[in-house]
C-alpha cells in the first residue's frame, strides 16, 4: 500500500497566504470600481424617448383648497333654504361638494352654535 505524504503545515500556510492575497485584491478592487458593483437605493428613472415630462397630467393634479370658512358658509346657505326640517348629512355633502365626514365634523365643532341636530344625521339652522 503506497500512501502519498502530504505536508499539512505547508498546505495550510499556503491556503492562508492565498486568502490574505484574495482579501487584499478584493479591497483594492472596491477602490478602483468606486465601491460595490450594485448601487443602493431606488433606481434612477430613465426616459427611452428622450421626452421630458412636465408635471402630472391635468386629471391627476391636486386640487387647491378653498378659502377659510367657505365650507361653513356653503353649509349654512344650503340649510337656510331647507327650513325647520333640515337636511341629511349626505345631501349637504353632495350639494357642498365635500365628504359627509367633513360636514359632520363641521356641525359638531365649528357649527355647533349655529346648527342643531333634528334627527340622526340630520341638521337644521338654530332659530
Amino acid at each position: 500500500m503506497a500512501t502519498s505524504f502530504i505536508n499539512v503545515k505547508a498546505l495550510s500556510k499556503r491556503i492562508s497566504e492565498v486568502r490574505e492575497e484574495l482579501a487584499r485584491l478584493i479591497h483594492l478592487e472596491s477602490f478602483v470600481t468606486g465601491g460595490s458593483s450594485k448601487k443602493r437605493g431606488r433606481p434612477a428613472k430613465t426616459q427611452a424617448s428622450g421626452v421630458v415630462k412636465k408635471g402630472k397630467p391635468p386629471g391627476k393634479r391636486r386640487r387647491k383648497s378653498g378659502k377659510r370658512g367657505a365650507l361653513g358658509v356653503s353649509i349654512l346657505k344650503f340649510l337656510s333654504s331647507k327650513g325647520k326640517e333640515g337636511a341629511h348629512v349626505k345631501d349637504i355633502a353632495t350639494h357642498v361638494g365635500t365628504k359627509p365626514a367633513n360636514v359632520t365634523a363641521w356641525t359638531y365643532t365649528t357649527g355647533k352654535s349655529k346648527v342643531k341636530r333634528v334627527k340622526p344625521a340630520t341638521f337644521a339652522i338654530k332659530e
